[in-house]
């Protein structure tokens, strides 16, 4: 995600990029979730395999490609089963959190 200040003598293409990649910021459960195709604020290509990252999940992104993030959403089901039956030895960062959770 691009940091740098946008003014007044930017182009019109460039203001509407950043509008664009602020528009893939989404907010759930009140963190924001950035996904990503590995391009830059230029268009250039960063990653050869063209993989998709997930930003705000934790410290650092989950990078994927895209077999592997098929992969994963064939799983969710299965997944969200396992941390229900599971939840009671499940971590947590907040106390709010594991009230969500029914704990």
């Amino acid at each position: 995600m691009s940091t740098a200040t946008l003014t007044v003598n930017d182009s019109k293409e460039a203001l509407l990029a950043r509008i664009a990649e602020l528009e893939k910021v989404k907010t759930l459960a009140g963190r924001q979730f950035k996904i990503t195709t590995g391009l830059d604020k230029d268009g250039k290509r960063v990653n050869d395999g063209g993989q998709v990252s997930v930003y705000g999940v934790g410290r650092f992104p989950i990078t994927k490609t895209y077999t592997q993030w098929q992969m994963l959403a064939k799983l969710i089901p299965a997944l969200l089963a396992f941390l229900e039956e599971h939840k009671t030895e499940c971590s947590f960062r907040t106390e709010e959190q594991k009230e969500a959770a029914g704990l």
